[in-house]
C-alpha cells in the first residue's frame, strides 16, 4: 500500500452514502459517475482530508447531491454498495489523487467486479491489487511525489 494512515472516517462516510443512494432505490453506477467527478466532490470532498467530520459531511453531501447530481432509477441489483464508495475513498486517500481521476481510470463496473470478491479481502488488500492492476494510476502518484 502507498500510504498506511489515511481517514477512515471520510471512507466510512462515502460507504454509508453509496448504501444510502443503492437503498433509495437510485442507480448506483450514473450517481457514482456524477459524484465522483462533480465540482463538489473536488472542492468540498477530496479537499477535507485533514478536516474531515463525518456528520457534517453527510448533511452536507446529501443535500448538494439534491442540487447537483441527477439521480436516475436503479437499472440492477449491486452487490456491495457500500464497499464500493469505500474503495473509492480510500484510493483516493492512499494515493492523494483527486476523486475524478480514480473514477476514469477504474470505471464503476472494474470497481464493482473487484468489490463483488471483499469477503475473502481486505479493503486495503483490495487496494493494493487495484492499484498493481493499474500503472496509470500509480504513475499519476509517483508523478505527484516527484514534484
Amino acid at each position: 500500500m502507498i500510504k498506511s494512515e489515511y481517514n477512515i472516517n471520510a471512507c466510512n462516510a462515502q460507504r454509508f452514502l453509496f448504501s444510502t443512494v443503492a437503498e433509495q432505490g437510485y442507480d448506483l453506477e450514473h450517481f457514482a459517475n456524477q459524484y465522483l467527478t462533480s465540482d463538489f466532490c473536488a472542492k468540498d470532498v477530496d479537499d477535507w482530508r485533514g478536516r474531515f467530520h463525518q456528520e457534517l459531511f453527510l448533511k452536507v453531501i446529501l443535500g448538494a447531491c439534491n442540487k447537483e447530481i441527477k439521480v436516475e432509477p436503479q437499472k440492477r441489483c449491486i452487490q456491495n454498495p457500500g464497499g464500493i464508495g469505500y474503495m473509492y475513498r480510500l484510493l483516493c486517500e492512499i494515493t492523494g489523487l483527486p476523486s475524478k481521476k480514480i473514477i476514469q481510470e477504474i470505471p464503476f463496473c472494474k470497481m464493482e467486479l473487484y468489490c463483488n470478491d471483499l469477503d475473502e479481502k481486505t479493503y486495503e488488500g483490495l487496494a493494493d491489487e487495484l492499484l498493481a492492476d493499474d500503472a496509470a494510476l500509480l504513475t499519476d502518484f509517483d508523478e505527484r511525489i516527484n514534484e
